[in-house]
């Protein structure tokens, strides 16, 4: 069994403690500028926090509007939109909120490029994906999916049980988390509070 975990940010209001001390130095490779296209750069990444400071986000993520999104009975389009940023949805809200802005320079999770280097970042996607999870088990919500063109175009190299004879998963096998085989604790299908 593995154990990923997720940072409730509409319960622990702060940046985790154990996380303040925590910034591993990432490399990003890119394509390098005025060169050929195999010519790549390793630039090391410095994580940078500056909570609170960006001018978007230097106030927390609002608990109540996260919670009439995660308990709306929207569309996928309208529940996607509210909750990634429309205009500015708990996800990036999230992202801006940490990485921060402090003389003209964004912390790395407010940088995309940059984000995942900072264990913060998967932390927050864990907690998206069970923000995710909570609104699919809503039973007024459990048939809305995405209408996607390829619903069945394959996800390689995602194999549905670790072999590529068992087949990879599409978006449509992908929908459920208890098909993929995990769940979250304190995972409620009534209204979430």
């Amino acid at each position: 069994d593995v154990t990923i975990p997720y940072w409730d940010w509409l319960k622990d209001r702060e940046i985790p403690k154990w996380l303040l001390e925590l910034k591993p130095t990432g490399v990003l490779t890119a394509p390098q500028k005025d060169c050929c296209d195999f010519c790549t750069v390793r630039e090391p990444i410095v994580i940078n926090r500056f909570p609170g400071t960006h001018p978007l986000a230097h106030h927390k993520v609002s608990r109540a509007n996260t919670l009439r999104i995660v308990n709306s009975t929207w569309g996928y389009k309208r529940f996607t939109k509210h909750l990634e940023g429309h205009p500015f949805g708990p996800h990036n809200h999230i992202h801006l909120w940490v990485g921060g802005k402090k003389k003209g320079r964004v912390g790395t999770m407010a940088d995309v490029t940059k984000a995942p280097a900072d264990p913060i970042f998967w932390l927050h996607h864990s907690m998206i994906d069970r923000l995710w999870a909570i609104w699919q088990k809503n039973p007024a919500n459990v048939n809305k999916k995405p209408n996607l063109r390829e619903a069945e175009a394959v996800m390689a190299p995602f194999s549905k049980n670790g072999d590529e004879q068992s087949g990879f998963h599409t978006s449509e096998s992908s929908n459920d988390i208890e098909d993929l085989g995990y769940t979250y604790d304190n995972f409620k299908t009534k209204s979430w509070k």
